[in-house]
């Protein structure tokens, strides 16, 4: 018995993905990465990077930060 793993699909889709250019984009791969949260440590602490591209006026940069 090995427990609970991620769906690799899920992984794949997201690893497919190319760096968000639209804010709609931006919220699809937050609502991806809610989905496999559970198996990824410490992901507030990552989300934090890029949550602040989701406030009103704040141009979309997808950077290495």
């Amino acid at each position: 018995m090995r427990g609970i793993e991620v769906d690799p699909t899920k992984v794949k889709a997201i690893l497919d993905m190319g760096a968000p250019r639209m804010l709609k984009q931006l919220r699809g791969l937050q609502g991806r990465l809610q989905s496999i949260r559970r198996f990824i440590a410490q992901l507030t602490n990552k989300h934090i990077a890029y949550s602040h591209l989701l406030h009103k006026g704040v141009a979309l940069r997808w950077d290495e930060k």
